[in-house]
């Protein structure tokens, strides 16, 4: 008779789990042949909290491949991995302990709305969190062209300077050798010499007529205009010579020094250096930014089979 009477209190405790699952959307558990341990699987699997446990139990595979301890063992893990207020071992689900079993099946069926209300906004969050980084990286990407443009434009701008820096020193070397050429001082030191010549001869053609000689011959009267001829020709060929070298004077002055060209160069090499470490910092961003989009990636598949799984878990209730 006791054991007619512990039957049927078996039955009953069963029957009421039996109840339980159904209400969490496993209507579909027979009572013959039903596994105790699939069934709570699949009801941990509604409360979207589980963490890698949970991942492990809602794979149907996992629970048709591995045996019941196994599969018990993970679900003990994730009972506690959720925070479940009611103690449930591997030993008690195998040896389907029902009194243990029924307030961790009534609690699991209470507790997976608000879990999985939580889980939801935790995804929201998540996500609006990666829209906020995704504008932020694409802020970074066009500051990362911009600054390519900017280094382009530094580049060319080096190289033009390089250029200009050739150009001056070859020009530079010209009008030193030009200046250091020895016929053209001697040009100039002979023409001055002529020059000083012309004017003496002048000088004493200017005494000679103030004191009236009347003997002088035709030769003598022509003498002093062809050297006049001479000498007004041999200043304008000075002047000509004194002009061309104050000429280079001045764009030897015009040019700039090798210190200031060297101080151009170095302070070129410093914008460089500085453009190639903003470069670097923006392509780390960049590597930041592609793997936040895969993250995003993986938090939509993850997203789209949590709301499957609610809802079936809801089409199951409403048929229950």
């Amino acid at each position: 008779m006791a054991q007619s009477t512990d039957f049927g209190h078996f039955n009953l405790n069963k029957q009421s789990l039996l109840d339980l699952f159904a209400s969490a959307g496993i209507a579909e558990a027979p009572s013959e042949g039903f596994s105790v341990a699939a069934a709570l699987a699949r009801c941990i699997s509604g409360s979207y909290a589980a963490g890698s446990d949970f991942r492990r139990l809602s794979d149907p595979e996992f629970l048709f491949r591995e045996d019941a301890s196994k599969i018990a063992a993970v679900i003990e893990s994730a009972l506690q991995s959720i925070g479940c207020p009611y103690p449930l071992d591997a030993r008690q689900i195998l040896e389907l302990d029902y009194s243990k079993i029924h307030p961790v099946v009534q609690w699991l069926v209470s507790y997976a709305p608000d879990a999985q209300s939580k889980t939801e906004d935790k995804v929201t969050d998540f996500l609006c969190e990666i829209e906020d980084e995704k504008q932020t990286l694409e802020q970074l990407q066009r500051n990362l062209a911009h600054e390519e443009n900017s280094m382009k434009t530094l580049q060319i701008a080096l190289a033009e300077q390089n250029q200009k820096k050739a150009n001056i020193l070859h020009e530079k070397q010209n009008l030193h050798k030009k200046l250091d050429k020895d016929s053209d001082a001697d040009f100039v030191e002979r023409f001055i010499v002529l020059l000083k010549s012309f004017k003496a001869d002048v000088i004493k053609l200017e005494k000679k007529m103030s004191v009236g000689e009347e003997n002088r011959s035709i030769s003598d009267d022509i003498g002093p205009f062809m050297y006049l001829d001479k000498l007004n020709l041999a200043k304008r060929e000075l002047a000509a010579k004194v002009r061309a070298v104050l000429s280079l004077k001045r764009q030897l002055a015009d040019m700039p020094s090798q210190s200031e060209l060297i101080q151009y160069e170095r302070r070129f090499s410093e914008l460089y250096a500085q453009i190639q470490d903003r470069l670097c910092q923006t392509r780390k961003f960049y590597a930041t930014y592609n793997a936040l989009v895969e993250i995003k990636e993986l938090m939509l598949k993850e997203t789209s089979l949590l709301n499957s799984l609610s809802s079936q878990s809801v089409s199951h209730c409403h048929e229950g």
